[in-house]
């Protein structure tokens, strides 16, 4: 998780995200089809992946041409209700879907569908790589 906090700092959020996404999918892909110490390995490695997705899209939606500082308040509050649909669709949906099919693999594999569909995503952030993003100290 360090590895990723320094990149993500030196302007290479876009790549990380994407790493993230395809961790997230296929650990979450393999979880209706694991058991014992395996689905544990799955459930920690689709967590660590999931748990700095957050700040780091919040990043890079601090840096979007347009947002700045001046507009990250609504930017945010748009950007968190859309997750919040998500927060409450998520497990509603999962919820149906397991009365429907009466499991959770088919959840499960929609979760990951929509992860493994916003890898799309990734080529339209763009990133100003060049800058390096960590304050300087002077002494």
């Amino acid at each position: 998780l360090l590895a990723v906090a320094y990149l993500a700092r030196r302007g290479y959020r876009a790549p990380i995200t994407g790493i993230l996404l395809i961790l997230c999918a296929s650990s979450t892909a393999a979880m209706p089809f694991l058991h014992g110490l395996t689905l544990i390995c799955a459930l920690a490695i689709s967590t660590l992946a999931r748990s700095p997705m957050m700040p780091i899209l919040t990043l890079i939606l601090m840096e979007t041409d347009g947002v700045g500082a001046a507009h990250m308040g609504s930017a945010a509050g748009l950007f968190f209700s859309a997750a919040e649909i998500g927060g409450f669709g998520g497990p509603f949906v999962l919820g149906l879907l397991r009365d429907v099919t009466g499991g959770l693999g088919s959840g499960f594999l929609l979760i990951s569908g929509a992860a493994a569909l916003l890898i799309l995503l990734i080529p339209f952030i763009r990133e100003n790589a060049s800058v390096d993003r960590v304050p300087k100290i002077s002494v």
